[in-house]
């Protein structure tokens, strides 16, 4: 205050960000498929559905729902062995085991195997990109392809559903990287994570190799820690458990380690060879930079349970 803008701070991050960035920019809008009128809760839309939809025909009810499914943040379900319990996101499962029957991630899965009962893809509708339907990998797609928040991907979306056509998206001028090959918004920052470069090395390095000299062993070898909570592989290992799970790297080894070092491996880079102009297929507006997700079998997707179901029957299911 005090005649400085009005930015908000997001918590889990401990740092100002902007209007885009909010932290409820990335809360969702559930918006019902026949009449368009909005609601914040997915189960207020099942009940407007069920209540003012009552007799549109199946084939189009589930579609409604499945439109409902896509506005989510987190698609895919993990299921408790213990207690047969269900969680929309591997965060709260790990929470779940920890609190309740005193077991980490790592424990759990050595007993009873993989938790994920139900794994879905989520489709971007504005360049056609698989991804996995999870919070964290969803909105990073946004921001670091699209540069958009997933508010504003869902008023996007909205629009080109109603028939509005020419919809402007950020069109940054984007780096493309001689030694991996993709092509990204920030340079400094992928050098330094990615590679573990600076900038006055890497143009050396490009320098060798349009001398058609090796550079792979001038690459350094990089430390990839694979995240017992989620199962995540990532390199700044640190910021994951900060971002993702709240945590300091001393609290994780305590609760997910008992006390031992992350688990590591050291990984040798590869160096891109291809040509990167005739690599891309610059005729396509939504050029994939990355490549395809392979699509994962998928399997019957079921809602997600809790203790309290409708009496009726009516598959709608609730927490309280």
């Amino acid at each position: 205050t005090n005649g400085s803008p009005c930015y908000s701070v997001d918590k889990a991050k401990r740092k100002v960000v902007g209007k885009e960035w909010a932290p409820n920019s990335f809360s969702s809008r559930f918006t019902c498929m026949f009449c368009n009128e909005q609601f914040r809760k997915d189960y207020k839309l099942n009940l407007h559905l069920m209540m003012a939809h009552k007799d549109q025909p199946k084939a189009q009810m589930d579609k409604a729902k499945e439109e409902l499914i896509k506005s989510k943040l987190d698609g895919c379900v993990f299921m408790c062995a213990v207690c047969k319990n269900t969680f929309n996101s591997i965060a709260n499962f790990s929470r779940h085991i920890k609190d309740v029957h005193s077991m980490t991630r790592n424990e759990y899965k050595m007993k009873f195997g993989d938790s994920e009962v139900v794994s879905r893809m989520f489709t971007c509708e504005l360049c056609s990109k698989e991804v996995k339907h999870t919070r964290n990998i969803i909105g990073a797609h946004m921001k670091m392809v699209h540069l958009i928040s997933w508010k504003e991907y869902q008023d996007i979306v909205m629009k080109l559903k109603s028939g509005e056509g020419n919809i402007d998206l950020p069109n940054p001028e984007l780096f493309d990287c001689v030694i991996c090959g993709v092509s990204v918004k920030y340079k400094r920052e992928h050098l330094t994570k990615k590679h573990l470069l600076d900038e006055d090395v890497y143009e050396e390095l490009i320098a060798k190799k349009a001398r058609g000299e090796d550079i792979s062993e001038d690459l350094p070898d990089r430390e990839v820690f694979t995240c017992a909570i989620c199962e995540r592989e990532c390199m700044d290992f640190r910021r994951h458990l900060s971002v993702c799970h709240n945590l300091t790297e001393e609290q994780y080894r305590v609760e997910f380690c008992n006390g031992e070092s992350p688990l590591v491996k050291i990984v040798k880079q590869d160096v891109f060879n291809g040509d990167l102009n005739t690599s891309k297929d610059i005729s396509s507006p939504h050029f994939n930079k990355v490549k395809k997700v392979k699509k994962e079998k998928v399997e019957e997707a079921e809602l997600l349970s809790t203790d309290l179901q409708c009496y009726f029957d009516c598959e709608e299911v609730f927490k309280k």
